[in-house]
């Protein structure tokens, strides 16, 4: 005869460990609805760009990394840390500032860090240490990495050329731009290698938190993660180029070059992979033990945290509100300036600019301005990088120059840039706030400090142009004189478009 639990005699329920699981759900679900604003634009990352398309399943991953450690997890004492909750009104004040402004990266990561400072202030420290890396995978999921593009190209570019000179193929370089005997090549933003960057580095982390318990071998598994898809994608690019090459630039020059670089790539990370278990470490089996006796569930604690969480969304809706959108004017006067040419074809674009003017001076300087009245989700003065190339034109190279005017020291990003037949020195720098500068950490800090202040948040940007020939020290000579005389009027004309 079998002996009844008097507990279930008695019609006591079991230990209800499933309300432990269903509070951190429910307040994941109640942040989440919260920052909807954030976390939509983070999925339509995800859907429409290929280089972040693996975001959709880091959060899948973690949930099933947790999983795996739901024994070791219930031997765990789990206690409220009630001193963290200061982790969340300092994650929801960068995210305000970084939603103001239009920082989507910056608030992103903000969000998925008040996911993990949930966990801190419900479960303790000992529980966060356990999760550390499933809480450390997640900020993956935030689709991020754009600085690295124009480093990448550059090292991609080196090591071709490189490549190309020990192995007696000449070749001229002038920035991205690769001219060999048969043809030219521009290494652009989809051979920078970013997106075999990003991918090698979300598995590498996988499978290096899977395989290896050392420390040392999980750092060196993630440095060769990091190396070698550099090493690859500059390998790949040389391949193609060598093709192209070989084949009188008959094949490698279209969509194939894409479909041989996926091939190679995939080849070489298989390899690294099955190298790497070699060296795998089988985890220990969970230690025998009895579990934690189950801890008070703190409701009152996880309806706090939301509401902490819904200060910022609220705050911000409010900062939003109370500056009234103005309309812009109908031009942009630019008095004191020589009377313009007729206009020719711009190679640069703003994007949703209340205003924009374009003006030719000479045959050889134009001028580009675009003004925003105030930072918008859809537009702002370096939203997407400022300006946008026409698709005939291409980056050759980039850099900064500092300029002594009569009326103070301005800094400017200059730029080569080239289509058939034709090159244009460009110089760009913003002006946010009545403040010049060429620095898009700049422009959004003045952007959230006078937000916060109730000041002025109107940016421009503002382009010159001149045509190179020979030499550019010679454009470089005329769009200095050019802004000598220029610049104060173009600072003038802007502030007083804003503030009509």
């Amino acid at each position: 005869m079998t002996a009844v639990p008097a507990a279930i005699i008695a019609g006591a329920a079991p230990p209800l460990r499933w309300r432990a699981i269903a509070l951190p759900i429910c307040a994941s679900c109640a942040l989440l609805l919260l920052y909807r604003g954030t976390v939509f634009a983070m999925a339509d990352t995800w859907v429409h760009s290929e280089t972040f398309a693996h975001g959709a399943v880091i959060a899948p991953i973690c949930l099933w990394l947790v999983w795996r450690q739901r024994t070791s997890l219930a031997k765990l004492p789990c206690a409220p840390s009630y001193a963290s909750l200061l982790i969340l009104p300092l994650l929801g004040l960068i995210w305000m500032l970084a939603a103001l402004v239009q920082v989507q990266v910056l608030a992103q990561y903000m969000v998925v860090a008040m996911l993990a400072g949930l966990v801190v202030v419900l479960f303790g420290w000992p529980c966060a240490r356990a999760l550390a890396f499933p809480l450390s995978y997640l900020l993956l999921a935030v689709p991020s990495g754009e600085v690295l593009i124009a480093p990448l190209i550059d090292f991609t570019a080196s090591f071709v050329v490189a490549a190309l000179q020990m192995t007696g193929v000449p070749v001229y370089r002038e920035g991205s731009l690769l001219v060999l005997s048969n043809g030219s090549w521009t290494v652009a933003e989809a051979c920078s290698g970013l997106r075999y960057l990003i991918a090698t580095v979300a598995l590498g982390a996988l499978y290096a938190h899977l395989m290896y318990r050392c420390a040392g071998r999980r750092a060196a598994f993630m440095v060769i993660s990091v190396v070698l898809p550099l090493l690859a994608n500059g390998v790949r690019a040389y391949l193609i180029v060598m093709i192209g090459y070989w084949t009188d630039m008959r094949l490698a020059t279209g969509v194939d070059h894409v479909i041989y670089g996926w091939l190679f790539f995939s080849l070489v990370l298989g390899t690294l992979f099955w190298i790497g278990m070699r060296w795998r470490e089988d985890l220990p089996a969970p230690a025998a033990g009895p579990s934690a006796p189950p801890a008070p569930i703190p409701y009152g604690l996880g309806v706090v945290c939301i509401a902490i969480s819904a200060v910022w969304p609220s705050a911000a809706a409010q900062l939003m509100v109370a500056r009234p959108v103005r309309a812009a004017p109908a031009a942009l006067a630019l008095p004191g300036l020589p009377p313009p040419m007729a206009p020719q074809p711009v190679a640069l674009h703003f994007s949703g600019a209340d205003l924009a003017l374009a003006r030719t001076y000479s045959p050889s300087i134009s001028l580009q301005v675009g003004v925003y009245l105030q930072p918008r989700a859809d537009a702002s003065v370096v939203a997407n990088g400022g300006a946008q190339l026409a698709p005939a034109w291409k980056l050759i190279t980039s850099g900064t120059r500092e300029l002594a005017l009569a009326d103070g020291v301005l800094r400017v990003r200059e730029e080569l840039i080239a289509t058939a037949g034709q090159r244009l020195l460009i110089w760009r720098w913003y002006r946010q706030s009545g403040v010049d500068t060429n620095s898009r950490l700049q422009v959004k800090l003045l952007q959230a400090a006078h937000m916060l202040a109730r000041g002025r948040v109107d940016g421009a940007e503002i382009i010159v142009a001149s045509a190179v020939g020979e030499q550019s020290d010679t454009a470089a000579a005329a769009l200095r004189a050019f802004l000598v005389q220029a610049h104060p009027f173009i600072s003038s004309g802007v502030d007083h478009a804003s503030d009509n």
